[in-house]
């Protein structure tokens, strides 16, 4: 069901109105329509549905996450290097500390799992992108991209990162992080 221009703006006026009352602000293009595929109905102040939806996404980001970090250790193995400090999640700049030819590097591990047509795309935190500034020679990103019928290992020290990704500030929940974009020149996706 398509909406006409007249139904969308007696639509987002007040839409616009009640955020304003919210405290928030309203731009003019306060909404892109898109496609959605609803897959159940809740209301907006379901507790419960929310829980549920969450940890649903949860569970899916873990699992990319364990699997990008499985793809990872096994490309970096094949490329010679061995694994010193195996992968954990906590909070600290790197993922995991790997050697080759007697040299150190700290490995930040990323996942993406792509739909059709979707461009490569993580998020650092501000304590990932601080230490690859610091050290951009010693800390490898390695991306594990996943579509359903195929996957892609790739690894940048982190200056290779910057040239081959375009890299923009974001806010988010509780604080700024970083995304970066695979730039489309160079993508083999």
């Amino acid at each position: 069901m398509k909406l006409q221009a007249q139904s969308l703006k007696r639509f987002t006026e007040p839409l616009k109105i009640y955020i304003r009352n919210l405290g928030g602000e309203a731009s003019a293009c306060i909404l892109e329509l898109k496609p959605v595929i609803v897959k159940g109905l809740y209301p907006l102040d379901s507790f419960e549905a929310a829980v549920r939806e969450e940890i649903r996404r949860s569970r899916g980001r873990a699992s990319v996450e364990m699997r990008a970090v499985e793809l990872i250790k096994d490309y970096l193995k094949s490329q010679g290097y061995s694994i010193v400090e195996d992968y954990y999640s906590g909070p600290r700049a790197f993922d995991m500390v790997v050697e080759r030819n007697g040299r150190k590097y700290t490995v930040e591990c990323k996942g993406r799992f792509l739909r059709p047509g979707e461009q490569p795309a993580i998020i650092l935190t501000a304590n990932e992108m601080e230490w690859g500034m610091k050290y951009c020679d010693r800390h490898l990103i390695c991306i594990a991209i996943m579509e359903s019928d195929r996957v892609n290992v790739e690894s940048y020290t982190f200056r290779e990162f910057l040239e081959n990704w375009d890299i923009r500030r974001k806010r988010s929940y509780y604080d700024y992080v970083i995304e970066a974009e695979k730039k489309r020149q160079n993508s083999a996706f």
